[in-house]
């Protein structure tokens, strides 16, 4: 048995159905409308994330070369995978939360966090202050 871990606790005690709670018209939009806002985010996230990648191709090569002659280029080179990691991790942040019903059930946003591969970005986006894995830089 898998257990989700963007899922809500376990509770006791027992809900009523969905079908004996009355749903406000206007709640359900803003909800609608914020999950809207939340896919549209993402996905510019996701394009920009494309983008770094094709500059990291497209610049890699001439960096390379440069940073024969200056081994400072080649981690200043390293800041742009870095970018595009977090650019999708960020992206995948939003996929999460835009997966819970918003405006309608607890978003447990340091659980969403948690699922993120950079320590420094999880920790961030749960609130913590970031700390850094000893195999990952942090350049902001």
């Amino acid at each position: 048995m898998t257990i989700d871990p963007l899922a809500p606790p376990a509770r006791t005690a027992r809900r009523r159905s969905p079908a004996t709670v009355a749903a406000d018209p206007a709640q359900t939009a803003a909800a609608a409308d914020a999950a809207l806002l939340v896919r549209r985010v993402g996905d510019a996230l996701g394009d920009l994330a494309l983008a770094v990648d094709g500059l990291q191709v497209g610049l890699g090569p001439t960096l390379a070369a440069a940073a024969v002659q200056d081994p400072a280029l080649l981690l200043e080179a390293q800041k742009l995978d870095l970018v595009s990691q977090s650019l999708r991790g960020l992206m995948d942040f939003l996929a999460a939360v835009g997966q819970r019903r918003i405006g309608q059930e607890p978003l447990h946003i340091d659980r969403v966090a948690a699922s993120l591969t950079l320590k420094s970005l999880a920790d961030r986006l749960g609130g913590a202050s970031p700390a850094i894995a000893a195999d990952e830089a942090d350049w902001f």
